[in-house]
C-alpha cells in the first residue's frame, strides 16, 4: 500500500485564483493566514510560474489541482496533457495532486472541465468503477507524486452504487489517496437521500489526506433541496456540520483547504480560516495536523500509527460485454439535449428503449430529480456561454437586443454542438448561429446584414485561431511567406491564419459601445441588462464601414494547448475592393 506517512503535513491552506485579489502572498504572510496555497491553473506551468515563485518566496508550498483529467469513463486521457501535468506538478513541487473524479471532456479532444460548464459526475455503477480504475492507473503511470481522487459536486446523481463504496473501492484498487470536499458530500446527500456516515463502515478513511470546504447555495424545490457548488458564497451550515462529523474520522489527514475563489474580502477569508483552525484543533485525531495549524513543531513518535487495510474487492467486470456506452450517451444527452430531457420527464420507458438499456441499467437513472437536472443544465449552459462570450463579445451583445436572442444562444448549446471536439466547438456554434439568424430573421434584412457582418468578423478570428492551434498541435511548420516577384495580374489572396471582414463601424468603436465589461463578466452583464434595440439601431448610424483584418499568432506554445492571440488592423472601406481582385 502507498505510504501516506511520508507525505508532508501542510496544515490549513487556501485555494484561489493566483492572478486575482486578494493576493495569496498576503494571506500566507499573515500570522493567522494560510500555510499553503492550492490552485487550478492552466496545464502549462509557464502560465502560472511567476505567481508560484512569489508564493514559494513567501515560504509557502503549493498544491496543483488540475481540471482537465478524465478520472472516469471510457474516454482516455491524451498523453501530451498528462506529460504536461506531470511537468507542472514536478516544477511547482506539489507534494501530491488531486482532482475531481469526473468527466472533464467527452469523446475525442482533451480539454478543461469549463468547456462542459463544469465537471460531469461519473455514473455510480460497477462498470463505471472499472473504467475509473483504468483512468486512474493511466494517470498514475505519468506522475511522480501520489494521486488523490475527489468525489465531484452532484446537482443530480446517476447510479445506484453508494458514493463511498465507489470511491473507497476505486482508491483501494488503484492504491491512491482521497480528497473529500465537504460541500460535494452534502450535494450527494441531497441528490441521493443517503447519508455519508451510513456508508462509512467499509470506507478506507485512512487514505483521506486532504479536505476541502467552500461556499455554496441550497436551492429549495418541490422535490427536495439541491446543493449548488458556488465558492464565492457563504459556507452553508450543512457543510460545517459535515466537517465537524468527519474530522475525527480521518487519521491521516494532511491538509485542510478553504476554497475561497470569488471571495474578495481578505478579512472575511481570515475569519473563516480562524473558524476552521479551531475546528481542526478541537476535532482532528491527527496530532501532527493539530500541531501544524497551531504553529507548533511536531515530533514524530517512534512507533508509526497503524494504517488500516481494506478488503480485496476482486478484479471487476470484463468490459467487453457491458452496455456502458449507451448509459454514457444518455447521461450526456440528458444534460445537453432538451428533447431527451422532455422525454425523460414524460415517457422514461420509451427513452430507455431508445438507448437500449436493460432494467438494471435503467435503475441508474430513475433516481434523478428532474428539478435538479434542470437546474444543472441552466447553470452549466450559463457557464459555457460565459466562456464563449470571450470569443464572440460583439455578437453576444447585439443578440441580447433581440427579443429571443439570448434564448437562441442557449438553445444552440446542445448535443450537436457539444459533441464537436473542443477546438472546433466555438466555430461550429458560431456557424450554426449564423445560419439560424439568416433562416429565421428577427429584424429587417438591412440590419441583419450588419449584425451578420459583425458575427463574420468574430467567426473569422475564431476560425483562424482554431486552424493555427491545430497546426501547432500537429507540429506543422508555420512558415512565413517568402518574397516572390511582383505580378500585377495575380489574384490577391488572404494569407494563412488571416481573416478579413467588412464591419459597419471600426472594431474598437463597436467594442466600446457594446461591451461594458469583458470576459465572462460580459455574459452576466448582458443577462442582467441586455442591449436595447434602440441602442443597436442608433449605433449603425454612427460611422462608415471599415475593413477589419486580423492575423492569428501563437502567444504561448504548449504540448497540449497553445494560446492564440490576434494582431488587428483596420482600413477604409475602399480597400475592401482589393479582395475581389
Amino acid at each position: 500500500m502507498m505510504s501516506l506517512q511520508n507525505l508532508p503535513t501542510l496544515g490549513l491552506g487556501i485555494s484561489l485564483s493566483l492572478a486575482s485579489q486578494p493576493d495569496p502572498v498576503n494571506l500566507v504572510k499573515h500570522p493567522l493566514g494560510a500555510s499553503f496555497v492550492e490552485y487550478a491553473g492552466l496545464a502549462d506551468v509557464q502560465s502560472v510560474w511567476p505567481q508560484i515563485q512569489r508564493i514559494h518566496q513567501a515560504g509557502a508550498p503549493v498544491l496543483y489541482h488540475p481540471s482537465y483529467i478524465n478520472f472516469c469513463g471510457s474516454f482516455a486521457n491524451d498523453s501530451a496533457w498528462l506529460q504536461t501535468a506531470a511537468q507542472h506538478i514536478y516544477q511547482v513541487n506539489s507534494a501530491w495532486f488531486a482532482q475531481d473524479c469526473a468527466y472533464c471532456f467527452w469523446q475525442s479532444g482533451a480539454s478543461y472541465s469549463t468547456q462542459l460548464g463544469y465537471f460531469l459526475p461519473p455514473i455510480l455503477n460497477e462498470v463505471s468503477l472499472q473504467l475509473a480504475i483504468e483512468r486512474v492507473q493511466e494517470v498514475q503511470a505519468f506522475m511522480s507524486v501520489p494521486v488523490a481522487i475527489e468525489p465531484p459536486p452532484m446537482t443530480f446523481m446517476v447510479g445506484t452504487m453508494p458514493l463511498m463504496t465507489f470511491f473507497g473501492r476505486l482508491a483501494t484498487q488503484t492504491d491512491c489517496a482521497i480528497l473529500l470536499d465537504m460541500g460535494h458530500l452534502v450535494s450527494y446527500e441531497l441528490a441521493s437521500g443517503q447519508r455519508i456516515l451510513s456508508q462509512w463502515q467499509d470506507f478506507p478513511a485512512e487514505r483521506v489526506i486532504e479536505v476541502h470546504i467552500a461556499g455554496g447555495r441550497i436551492k429549495q424545490t418541490e422535490q427536495g433541496d439541491i446543493y449548488v457548488d458556488a465558492h464565492e458564497c457563504t459556507i452553508v451550515e450543512q457543510t460545517w456540520t459535515m466537517l465537524k462529523e468527519l474530522l475525527p474520522k480521518l487519521p491521516n489527514l494532511k491538509a485542510v483547504c478553504y476554497e475561497c475563489e470569488g471571495v474578495q474580502d481578505e478579512q472575511q477569508i481570515l475569519q473563516i480560516l480562524a473558524k476552521i483552525r479551531q475546528l481542526i484543533i478541537k476535532k482532528s485525531k491527527n496530532p501532527e495536523l493539530v500541531a501544524v495549524v497551531q504553529g507548533q513543531p511536531f515530533v514524530q513518535q517512534n512507533q508509526e500509527p497503524p494504517i488500516l487495510t481494506s478488503e480485496d474487492f476482486g478484479e471487476g467486470l470484463k468490459l467487453k460485454t457491458n452496455n456502458f456506452a449507451n448509459q454514457g450517451r444518455l447521461l450526456f444527452d440528458l444534460v445537453f439535449n432538451d428533447k431527451v430531457r422532455q422525454l425523460f420527464a414524460t415517457q422514461p420507458q420509451k427513452l430507455f428503449a431508445n438507448y437500449q438499456l436493460s432494467t438494471q441499467e435503467q435503475a441508474d437513472f430513475t433516481g434523478i430529480n428532474p428539478h435538479a437536472l434542470a437546474l444543472d443544465v441552466r447553470v452549466r449552459v450559463d457557464l459555457i456561454l460565459s466562456q464563449w462570450c470571450r470569443s464572440l463579445p460583439l455578437t453576444f451583445s447585439l443578440l441580447s437586443s433581440l427579443s429571443n436572442g439570448l434564448a437562441l444562444l442557449k438553445q444552440l448549446v446542445d448535443s450537436q454542438t457539444m459533441l464537436q471536439a473542443p477546438n472546433d466547438r466555438i466555430v461550429y456554434f458560431a456557424t450554426r448561429l449564423r445560419q439560424q439568424l439568416i433562416a429565421q430573421p428577427q429584424i429587417d434584412l438591412q440590419e441583419l446584414s450588419l449584425l451578420v457582418a459583425v458575427l463574420d468578423a468574430e467567426l473569422g478570428m475564431a476560425s483562424t485561431s482554431r486552424l493555427l492551434k491545430q497546426a501547432v498541435i500537429n507540429e506543422q511548420e508555420i512558415a512565413t511567406n517568402q518574397s516572390e516577384p511582383f505580378n500585377s495580374q495575380a489574384k490577391i489572396t488572404i494569407a494563412d491564419y488571416v481573416s478579413a471582414s467588412l464591419l459597419p463601424l471600426p472594431y474598437q468603436q463597436l467594442k466600446q459601445a457594446l461591451c461594458p465589461c469583458s470576459g465572462a463578466e460580459l455574459w452576466r452583464s448582458l443577462n442582467k441588462q441586455p442591449l436595447l434595440a434602440a441602442q443597436r439601431q442608433k449605433l449603425w448610424a454612427q460611422g462608415e464601414s471599415h475593413l477589419f483584418v486580423a492575423k492569428a499568432k501563437v502567444a504561448m506554445v504548449s504540448l497540449c494547448e497553445s494560446h492564440i492571440e490576434h494582431d488587428t488592423a483596420e482600413l477604409a472601406e475602399g480597400f475592401a475592393n482589393l479582395l475581389s481582385h
